[in-house]
């Protein structure tokens, strides 16, 4: 895997950690959930060959996408050559990337799941910097996909659904 190309994306993602709220949690210390995502509504994203949904109040800029408050922002890396996610080699080396980007990160979650029609991908959720990164690596024809999307952890909203949602919205163009 090229490293660099792929770790491009990661650094990109770093001065949102500086964006946003400065607040904590509510009170409860549970976190607002987000309920943007309307398929009747979102507006449609296209990179390489995969489009999906986003919420209609993000905004788009080039290769990141952020929430309507700026707490969170998903950025998205198409890359020319193919991996293959489901290789524990490959996963180590996106975890290494991840280790690279940040600091002091926490692993929360890591799994192959299955995107598209049962194309491989890697999932890998992490903790760095104040902030919550959950990242999602695969290919499909030519082209390799890395979605990023990164939650301050000062939010009093969890984006985590919305994530979930935008997976789920992928469809190949």
């Amino acid at each position: 895997m090229r490293k660099k190309a792929i770790a491009i994306v990661m650094i990109t993602m770093l001065p949102i950690t500086g964006c946003g709220s400065s607040g904590s949690d509510t009170d409860s210390g549970e976190k607002e959930v987000a309920s943007d995502f309307d398929p009747e509504t979102n507006q449609t994203v296209t990179y390489g060959d995969i489009s999906f949904e986003v919420p209609e109040n993000w905004t788009v800029k080039d290769n990141e996408i952020f929430t309507e408050d700026e707490d969170g922002a998903l950025a998205v890396t198409v890359e020319d050559g193919t991996y293959d996610m489901d290789q524990k080699e490959n996963q180590e080396q996106a975890v290494e990337i991840c280790a690279e980007s940040y600091e002091d990160i926490e692993e929360v979650s890591r799994e192959t799941i299955s995107v598209l029609d049962d194309i491989p991908a890697f999932s890998y959720v992490f903790t760095g910097e104040d902030s919550t990164i959950s990242t999602l690596w695969f290919s499909l024809k030519d082209h390799f996909y890395m979605l990023a999307f990164e939650e301050l952890g000062s939010s009093s909203t969890s984006y985590t659904k919305e994530f979930e949602s935008i997976i789920d919205s992928l469809k190949e163009v």
